[in-house]
Protein backbone atom coordinates (compact mmCIF):
# COMPACT_ATOMS: atom_id res chain seq x y z
CA UNK A 1 0.00 0.00 0.00
CA UNK A 2 2.69 2.58 0.82
CA UNK A 3 4.34 1.38 -3.05
CA UNK A 4 0.97 2.08 -4.29
CA UNK A 5 0.08 5.56 -2.46
CA UNK A 6 3.74 6.75 -3.76
CA UNK A 7 3.46 5.64 -7.28
CA UNK A 8 -0.15 6.41 -7.82
CA UNK A 9 0.67 10.28 -8.89
CA UNK A 10 2.60 9.60 -11.73
CA UNK A 11 0.85 6.50 -12.34
CA UNK A 12 -2.57 8.46 -12.86
CA UNK A 13 -0.62 11.06 -15.16
CA UNK A 14 0.62 8.16 -17.34
CA UNK A 15 -2.22 6.91 -18.19
CA UNK A 16 -3.63 10.00 -19.27
CA UNK A 17 -0.94 10.81 -21.53
CA UNK A 18 -0.58 7.37 -22.82
CA UNK A 19 -4.05 6.76 -23.33
CA UNK A 20 -4.93 10.38 -24.12
CA UNK A 21 -8.27 11.63 -23.59
CA UNK A 22 -10.17 10.48 -26.40
CA UNK A 23 -10.33 6.66 -25.31
CA UNK A 24 -10.84 7.79 -21.46
CA UNK A 25 -13.79 9.57 -22.67
CA UNK A 26 -14.93 6.45 -25.44
CA UNK A 27 -14.76 4.16 -21.82
CA UNK A 28 -16.37 6.90 -19.16
CA UNK A 29 -18.84 7.02 -21.58
CA UNK A 30 -19.91 3.50 -22.32
CA UNK A 31 -19.55 2.85 -18.97
CA UNK A 32 -22.44 5.35 -18.01
CA UNK A 33 -24.37 3.63 -20.97
CA UNK A 34 -24.61 0.70 -19.94
CA UNK A 35 -25.03 1.69 -16.48
CA UNK A 36 -28.47 3.26 -18.07
CA UNK A 37 -29.57 1.49 -20.54
CA UNK A 38 -28.58 -1.90 -19.13
CA UNK A 39 -30.62 -4.94 -20.51
CA UNK A 40 -28.99 -7.98 -20.19
CA UNK A 41 -30.32 -10.10 -22.85
CA UNK A 42 -28.25 -13.44 -21.93
CA UNK A 43 -25.91 -14.55 -18.86
CA UNK A 44 -23.09 -13.73 -21.57
CA UNK A 45 -23.75 -10.26 -21.60
CA UNK A 46 -23.12 -9.83 -17.51
CA UNK A 47 -20.09 -11.79 -18.19
CA UNK A 48 -18.69 -9.73 -21.17
CA UNK A 49 -19.38 -6.75 -18.90
CA UNK A 50 -18.08 -7.93 -15.63
CA UNK A 51 -14.48 -9.02 -17.66
CA UNK A 52 -14.15 -5.21 -19.06
CA UNK A 53 -14.65 -3.88 -15.55
CA UNK A 54 -11.59 -6.41 -14.08
CA UNK A 55 -9.47 -6.32 -17.13
CA UNK A 56 -9.68 -2.34 -16.93
CA UNK A 57 -9.01 -2.10 -13.26
CA UNK A 58 -6.40 -4.83 -13.21
CA UNK A 59 -4.65 -2.90 -16.43
CA UNK A 60 -5.34 0.31 -14.75
CA UNK A 61 -4.16 -0.72 -11.01
CA UNK A 62 -0.93 -2.23 -12.76
CA UNK A 63 0.04 0.93 -14.70
CA UNK A 64 -0.68 3.35 -11.94
CA UNK A 65 1.04 1.14 -9.05
CA UNK A 66 3.88 1.00 -11.08
CA UNK A 67 3.45 4.37 -11.17
CA UNK A 68 3.55 4.80 -14.87
CA UNK A 69 5.94 2.89 -17.72
CA UNK A 70 9.95 3.27 -17.78
CA UNK A 71 9.44 1.61 -20.55
CA UNK A 72 8.83 2.76 -24.64
CA UNK A 73 5.84 1.87 -26.12
CA UNK A 74 2.75 1.56 -24.08
CA UNK A 75 3.98 -1.67 -22.45
CA UNK A 76 1.79 -2.07 -19.27
CA UNK A 77 -1.15 -1.18 -21.08
CA UNK A 78 -0.34 -3.08 -24.37
CA UNK A 79 -1.91 -6.47 -22.97
CA UNK A 80 -5.37 -5.16 -21.49
CA UNK A 81 -6.67 -2.26 -24.15
CA UNK A 82 -7.23 -4.78 -26.92
CA UNK A 83 -8.99 -6.88 -24.25
CA UNK A 84 -10.75 -4.02 -22.85
CA UNK A 85 -12.16 -2.86 -26.29
CA UNK A 86 -13.36 -6.14 -27.73
CA UNK A 87 -15.71 -6.93 -23.95
CA UNK A 88 -17.11 -3.62 -23.67
CA UNK A 89 -18.90 -3.86 -27.45
CA UNK A 90 -19.69 -7.36 -26.34
CA UNK A 91 -21.50 -5.76 -23.45
CA UNK A 92 -23.14 -2.92 -25.65
CA UNK A 93 -24.25 -5.35 -28.56
CA UNK A 94 -25.83 -7.87 -26.26
CA UNK A 95 -26.96 -5.98 -23.64
CA UNK A 96 -28.54 -2.70 -25.24
CA UNK A 97 -31.08 -1.66 -28.03
CA UNK A 98 -31.15 -0.82 -30.47
CA UNK A 99 -28.94 -2.29 -32.43
CA UNK A 100 -27.44 0.59 -34.47
CA UNK A 101 -26.14 2.03 -30.80
CA UNK A 102 -23.02 -0.79 -31.55
CA UNK A 103 -22.69 1.04 -35.15
CA UNK A 104 -22.41 4.39 -33.35
CA UNK A 105 -20.10 3.13 -30.52
CA UNK A 106 -17.66 1.62 -33.29
CA UNK A 107 -18.03 4.77 -35.43
CA UNK A 108 -17.17 6.98 -32.41
CA UNK A 109 -14.01 4.26 -31.26
CA UNK A 110 -12.43 5.22 -35.08
CA UNK A 111 -13.18 8.93 -34.67
CA UNK A 112 -10.95 9.36 -31.46
CA UNK A 113 -8.44 7.27 -32.60
CA UNK A 114 -6.22 10.77 -33.63
CA UNK A 115 -6.74 12.35 -30.11
CA UNK A 116 -6.15 8.71 -28.17
CA UNK A 117 -2.90 6.84 -28.20
CA UNK A 118 0.08 8.66 -28.01
CA UNK A 119 2.52 5.29 -27.90
CA UNK A 120 2.09 2.78 -31.13
CA UNK A 121 4.22 -0.83 -30.48
CA UNK A 122 6.71 -1.35 -32.70
CA UNK A 123 9.67 -4.06 -32.65
CA UNK A 124 12.84 -2.94 -31.40
CA UNK A 125 16.60 -4.64 -32.01
CA UNK A 126 18.61 -4.36 -28.95
CA UNK A 127 22.20 -5.40 -28.22
CA UNK A 128 20.71 -7.35 -25.62
CA UNK A 129 19.54 -9.69 -27.78
CA UNK A 130 22.82 -10.62 -29.53
CA UNK A 131 24.54 -10.64 -25.91
CA UNK A 132 22.03 -13.15 -24.65
CA UNK A 133 22.51 -15.30 -27.33
CA UNK A 134 25.81 -14.90 -27.25
CA UNK A 135 25.90 -15.87 -22.96
CA UNK A 136 23.52 -18.72 -23.82
CA UNK A 137 25.87 -20.31 -25.99
CA UNK A 138 28.54 -20.66 -23.21
CA UNK A 139 26.63 -21.20 -20.10
CA UNK A 140 26.20 -24.42 -18.61
CA UNK A 141 22.69 -26.11 -17.81
CA UNK A 142 23.70 -25.82 -14.49
CA UNK A 143 24.52 -21.94 -14.09
CA UNK A 144 21.96 -18.87 -14.28
CA UNK A 145 22.83 -15.18 -14.45
CA UNK A 146 22.33 -12.95 -12.29
CA UNK A 147 20.58 -9.99 -14.30
CA UNK A 148 18.22 -6.82 -13.86
CA UNK A 149 17.25 -6.80 -17.54
CA UNK A 150 15.19 -10.59 -17.61
CA UNK A 151 12.81 -9.40 -20.18
CA UNK A 152 15.00 -8.78 -22.80
CA UNK A 153 17.66 -11.53 -22.03
CA UNK A 154 14.72 -13.72 -21.30
CA UNK A 155 13.12 -13.00 -24.30
CA UNK A 156 15.42 -13.76 -26.96
CA UNK A 157 16.70 -16.47 -25.10
CA UNK A 158 13.74 -18.47 -23.69
CA UNK A 159 16.63 -21.45 -22.08
CA UNK A 160 18.87 -18.72 -20.16
CA UNK A 161 18.36 -19.60 -16.77
CA UNK A 162 18.05 -15.64 -14.60
CA UNK A 163 17.97 -14.19 -11.66
CA UNK A 164 16.30 -10.83 -11.01
CA UNK A 165 18.22 -8.76 -8.90
CA UNK A 166 14.91 -6.98 -8.09
CA UNK A 167 12.81 -9.83 -6.86
CA UNK A 168 10.14 -9.29 -10.15
CA UNK A 169 10.32 -12.94 -10.25
CA UNK A 170 12.50 -13.75 -7.54
CA UNK A 171 10.10 -15.27 -4.11
CA UNK A 172 13.17 -14.36 -1.93
CA UNK A 173 14.03 -10.82 -3.77
CA UNK A 174 10.60 -9.99 -3.29
CA UNK A 175 9.16 -10.78 0.60
CA UNK A 176 12.34 -8.57 1.73
CA UNK A 177 11.09 -6.67 4.50
CA UNK A 178 12.15 -3.08 2.68
CA UNK A 179 10.48 -0.31 0.84
CA UNK A 180 10.78 -1.13 -3.14
CA UNK A 181 11.39 1.22 -5.81
CA UNK A 182 9.68 1.11 -9.11
CA UNK A 183 11.86 -1.07 -10.47
CA UNK A 184 11.35 -4.01 -6.92
CA UNK A 185 13.13 -4.49 -4.65
CA UNK A 186 17.60 -4.37 -4.14
CA UNK A 187 19.99 -6.20 -1.64
CA UNK A 188 23.24 -6.86 -3.10
CA UNK A 189 24.07 -8.81 0.05
CA UNK A 190 21.72 -11.47 -1.16
CA UNK A 191 22.60 -11.49 -4.75
CA UNK A 192 26.22 -11.41 -3.77
CA UNK A 193 25.78 -14.59 -2.16
CA UNK A 194 25.24 -16.45 -5.04
CA UNK A 195 27.86 -15.87 -7.08
CA UNK A 196 26.83 -16.49 -10.53
CA UNK A 197 29.32 -17.09 -13.01
CA UNK A 198 27.68 -13.91 -14.53
CA UNK A 199 26.08 -11.02 -14.14
CA UNK A 200 24.90 -8.76 -16.67
CA UNK A 201 22.92 -5.61 -15.45
CA UNK A 202 22.12 -1.83 -17.10
CA UNK A 203 23.39 -0.08 -14.24
CA UNK A 204 27.04 -0.45 -13.34
CA UNK A 205 26.87 0.94 -9.60
CA UNK A 206 24.60 -1.96 -8.80
CA UNK A 207 27.09 -4.46 -10.21
CA UNK A 208 29.79 -3.66 -8.34
CA UNK A 209 27.96 -3.28 -5.19
CA UNK A 210 26.91 -7.11 -6.23
CA UNK A 211 30.11 -8.21 -6.92
CA UNK A 212 31.94 -6.67 -3.41
CA UNK A 213 29.20 -8.49 -1.41
CA UNK A 214 30.81 -11.80 -3.31
CA UNK A 215 33.23 -14.28 -1.55
CA UNK A 216 34.32 -15.37 -5.19
CA UNK A 217 36.53 -12.82 -7.21
CA UNK A 218 35.30 -11.16 -10.62
CA UNK A 219 36.29 -9.30 -13.10
CA UNK A 220 34.73 -7.36 -15.97
CA UNK A 221 33.96 -6.72 -19.43
CA UNK A 222 35.00 -3.87 -21.49
CA UNK A 223 33.73 -3.66 -24.76
CA UNK A 224 32.41 0.65 -26.05
CA UNK A 225 29.42 -1.56 -28.24
CA UNK A 226 28.30 -3.34 -24.64
CA UNK A 227 28.70 -0.36 -22.86
CA UNK A 228 26.91 2.12 -25.09
CA UNK A 229 23.89 -0.46 -24.83
CA UNK A 230 23.77 -0.15 -21.20
CA UNK A 231 25.34 -3.85 -21.12
CA UNK A 232 27.41 -4.17 -17.71
CA UNK A 233 28.97 -7.66 -17.80
CA UNK A 234 31.24 -8.93 -15.08
CA UNK A 235 32.52 -12.88 -14.93
CA UNK A 236 33.45 -14.94 -12.14
CA UNK A 237 36.94 -15.18 -12.89
CA UNK A 238 36.96 -18.71 -13.31
CA UNK A 239 34.84 -19.01 -15.66
CA UNK A 240 35.81 -15.71 -17.50
CA UNK A 241 37.48 -16.83 -21.03
CA UNK A 242 34.99 -19.78 -21.57
CA UNK A 243 31.64 -16.26 -21.61
CA UNK A 244 34.48 -13.90 -22.99
CA UNK A 245 35.17 -16.35 -26.21
CA UNK A 246 31.37 -16.30 -26.20
CA UNK A 247 30.76 -12.61 -26.39
CA UNK A 248 33.95 -12.38 -28.54
CA UNK A 249 31.69 -13.77 -31.61
CA UNK A 250 29.88 -10.93 -32.00
CA UNK A 251 31.67 -7.96 -29.95
CA UNK A 252 35.26 -6.83 -29.38
CA UNK A 253 35.58 -7.54 -25.86
CA UNK A 254 38.11 -6.91 -23.37
CA UNK A 255 38.83 -8.89 -19.86
CA UNK A 256 40.25 -6.95 -17.09
CA UNK A 257 40.45 -6.47 -13.66
CA UNK A 258 37.06 -5.25 -12.00
CA UNK A 259 38.78 -2.10 -10.89
CA UNK A 260 39.53 -1.27 -14.78
CA UNK A 261 36.85 -1.72 -16.18
CA UNK A 262 35.11 0.28 -13.07
CA UNK A 263 36.97 3.13 -14.45
CA UNK A 264 36.03 2.44 -18.39
CA UNK A 265 32.48 2.00 -17.21
CA UNK A 266 32.64 5.44 -15.57
CA UNK A 267 33.97 7.24 -18.05
CA UNK A 268 31.17 6.06 -20.57
CA UNK A 269 28.30 6.52 -17.97
CA UNK A 270 29.09 8.49 -15.45
CA UNK A 271 25.62 8.41 -13.80
CA UNK A 272 25.46 5.04 -14.17
CA UNK A 273 23.72 4.40 -17.47
CA UNK A 274 24.94 5.35 -20.82
CA UNK A 275 23.15 8.04 -22.60
CA UNK A 276 23.24 6.91 -25.84
CA UNK A 277 20.62 3.72 -25.75
CA UNK A 278 19.66 0.41 -23.94
CA UNK A 279 16.75 -0.02 -21.51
Amino acid sequence: MHSLVRSAPDGIRYIAHALGKGWLVLVAVTVIYLVVRWRPASPSARVAVTLSLVVGAIGTLVAVSNGGDWMPNGRLLVPYVPALIALLTAGIDESTKPRAVLFVWALLLVALQPITFDYTWEPIDDEYDTASARLNDAIRPDESVTTNVLGHLGYASPALQLFDVNGLTEPTVAKLHQDATVYGKFDATLVGERADPVIALNYWPDLVDIVAAADTPYVGVVSRQLEDANIFIALRAGEASRFASGLSSSYQVEVVPLNEAVADWRQVAPDGQSPTAGP
